[in-house]
């Protein structure tokens, strides 16, 4: 599935991955809901979205990264969820960084 490039706003999803199959499985839930997304694929361009984004979805590969600008400075804020295939202890470590919803 190829994503649009389109300018992010304050009204759309943003999510963080590298994954392709994650992407693609998140923006599918998102647009049967008629939310529109926008996709990062590095924890760098997700500070711009950090902000104003009214949900993140961060996903387990980069759920470490994220959660170390948060360390590093970066705010912890309301409604993030970190999407994981599989429960592992790195994950919890890192959502709990974050402040993640679920």
């Amino acid at each position: 599935m190829s994503l649009p490039l389109t300018p992010p706003t304050a009204s759309r999803v943003a999510i963080a991955t590298a994954s392709p199959t994650l992407a693609d499985a998140v923006v599918r839930l998102a647009a049967a809901a008629d939310v529109e997304c926008d996709v990062v694929g590095d924890p760098q361009a997700l500070r711009a979205l950090w902000p104003t984004a009214p949900l993140l979805v961060v996903g387990d590969d980069l759920a470490a990264d994220v959660a170390a600008c948060v360390s590093s400075g970066l705010n912890r804020r309301s409604g993030v969820l970190v999407a994981a295939a599989a429960r592992s202890t790195h994950v919890l470590e890192a959502a709990i960084t974050l402040g993640a919803e679920r």
